[in-house]
């Protein structure tokens, strides 16, 4: 939603290619890579190598950014769909980030929430509201006997 608002102000264009906004994300071919490949999980990059990967990588965006930046892609952009779960929102609001000079949370309040009267309405949980999340439970296969 966020990344479609910067092109409906012309601030971005979909079909650039993200290294146009992040240099450093060009390495390994990965310069054929643009905004819509990324929103349309097609831009080859679905997730950080597996060695790499660990759970507290999600409190650092930098650091993931830096994975992405130095990894090759797992096939050529547009080629494959593989759902970029969380890569594809690391590069989004990167992208975000070096046009606006705000973060995704900055920028969302701004510029949606704030307009709507939504006060709760974020990326994420503030540690403050950790206590009033719902915790998930996996339940199917206990209720089978299982």
């Amino acid at each position: 939603m966020l990344i479609h608002l910067l092109d409906e102000w012309r601030q971005i264009h979909l079909d650039d290619p993200v290294c146009e906004y992040i240099p450093e994300f060009g390495t390994y071919e990965k310069w054929w890579i643009t905004v819509r490949h990324v929103l349309t999980h097609r831009a080859g990059i679905p997730n950080i190598p597996a060695e790499l990967a660990n759970p507290s990588l999600l409190t650092d965006p930098e650091e993931v950014m830096e994975l992405l930046c130095n990894a090759k892609p797992v096939w050529r952009p547009e080629r494959r769909f593989g759902y970029h779960a969380l890569t594809g929102g690391f590069v989004l609001g990167e992208v975000l980030q070096r046009i606006t000079g705000r973060t995704i949370q900055e920028f969302l309040q701004a510029e949606i929430c704030k307009n709507i009267g939504f006060d709760h309405f974020r990326y994420g949980v503030t540690p403050k509201r950790l206590d009033e999340v719902a915790l998930n439970t996996f339940t199917e296969l206990l209720a089978r006997g299982m």
